[in-house]
């Protein structure tokens, strides 16, 4: 894999030291067949990161105007780490009925902001990623039924007192077909 710079690439080369192992983020691309990261974030391997990291680690994008005033994507990265570390998560409260999550096998919701964050495996990222859409078309849908049902409760029609010839004669001779039974003595 190569790694790219655009910019800046007079420092990286001589920040980076042979022989030292670094850990590479950033979006994966591939250019001339090859796969390659441009301006990716690196740091150094140490005995903490050797053998890997215990949660999948998300890449977060940010500006190179805030990255140059050091608001990079594995800063984000930490901020949210630690955001989700001293987050109580039974605060957030379940906002799906537990039937709905049963059927749907659906995590619960302080869990999926914990895992889309910071996922042990992309299944787990997978799971809080459904869970999470499920909810935004869930509230969406929640909405739109509430109006719904405000907008029947508020909307009476228009009540004819009384009806004349003409709408008799339409009714009777030129509708092409049968009107349903009033209800609720309508």
């Amino acid at each position: 894999m190569e790694l790219v710079w655009f910019q800046g690439w007079q420092w990286m080369e001589k920040s980076l030291r042979e022989n030292v192992m670094y850990l590479v983020y950033g979006r994966m691309s591939q250019f001339n067949g090859k796969l390659q990261i441009s301006h990716p974030e690196m740091e150094l391997v140490t005995e903490e990161t050797a053998d890997g990291k215990q949660t999948l680690e998300p890449v977060y994008y940010t500006t190179e105007k805030l990255k140059t005033r050091g608001l990079t994507g594995k800063a984000i990265g930490k901020l949210t780490r630690n955001l989700m570390e001293q987050l109580a998560l039974p605060e957030i409260r379940e906002n799906i009925p537990a039937p709905v999550l049963q059927q749907y096998r659906l995590m619960p919701r302080a869990q999926a902001y914990f895992k889309i964050h910071l996922p042990a495996s992309e299944e787990e990222a997978k799971q809080a990623q459904r869970r999470l859409k499920f909810e935004e078309l869930f509230m969406a849908q929640v909405r739109i039924l509430r109006l719904k049902i405000r907008r029947h409760k508020n909307s009476h029609g228009y009540i004819f007192n009384a009806v004349g010839d003409v709408f008799n004669t339409f009714y009777n001779e030129y509708l092409p077909f049968p009107l349903p039974a009033p209800r609720n003595g309508c």
